[in-house]
């Protein structure tokens, strides 16, 4: 019998408001389709250095660029995000808990996809400067990962390799956008989909959406 399991490809980045956004939906979705669909945690290096990010056009200032950003999405889909983080204390890079995803993978699938969640949470609901080891470290410790393998990963340039390669993989991909899914089923078959919260939907629109792209590589076969 032909395998009817989807697989997804999530391309993000611990600092990406929008994939904040989409966090419970997504959440919901895996857990309704739990025994049908796999997903990989891609990290899109969005943020290499703060002292690098150019100042979008028609901003003043790359503050004032993200502040509004996170504000205005805050207000719109009633999520937990504080612009001024970005006057305050902007975080100077995302790769730091990016490649800390990557070595807490190396020990636990299901507790690197919880770290990332509590790496959000740590910068979204608390305000903290993810970039800071000091903050990796005790995140990774709360999902339960033995800390001392974690610190000998983190500083291999082999887990440093494998952030690199999926970024090479984004820019062979063309991903210019985060979140982007990319569904594919046992026959290479893929959708790719970029357009959460695209041309005004809202997120329901959006997951409903992603069962009809589940539905369509699935030939109807798979149910929640």
């Amino acid at each position: 019998m032909q395998d009817k399991r989807i697989k997804i490809k999530y391309y993000t980045d611990p600092v990406c408001s929008t994939c904040w956004i989409m966090e419970p939906y997504f959440l919901h979705f895996l857990e309704k389709y739990k025994n049908s669909i796999e997903v990989e945690y891609k990290m899109g290096g969005l943020l290499r250095s703060w002292d690098q990010f150019p100042t979008p056009e028609g901003f003043d200032s790359k503050e004032a660029y993200l502040s509004q950003l996170w504000n205005e999405q805050s207000k719109r889909y009633g999520v937990v995000m504080n612009g001024d983080i970005w006057w305050e204390q902007p975080i100077h890079s995302s790769f730091p808990a990016s490649i800390a995803y990557y070595a807490a993978k190396i020990q636990d699938d299901q507790k690197a996809a919880n770290y990332l969640r509590l790496i959000r949470e740590n910068l979204f609901l608390q305000e903290k400067d993810i970039s800071q080891t000091e903050v990796i470290l005790n995140a990774v410790t709360e999902v339960g990962l033995d800390i001392n393998k974690f610190k000998a990963d983190y500083a291999s340039f082999d887990t440093y390799k494998l952030f690199a390669q999926d970024i090479e993989e984004l820019k062979q991909v063309q991903i210019t956008r985060f979140p982007t899914l990319i569904f594919e089923n046992a026959n290479g078959n893929q959708w790719v989909n970029s357009s959460f919260l695209g041309d005004g939907k809202e997120p329901a629109e959006c997951t409903s959406y992603w069962e009809n792209i589940i539905n369509y590589l699935s030939e109807d076969e798979l149910q929640p």
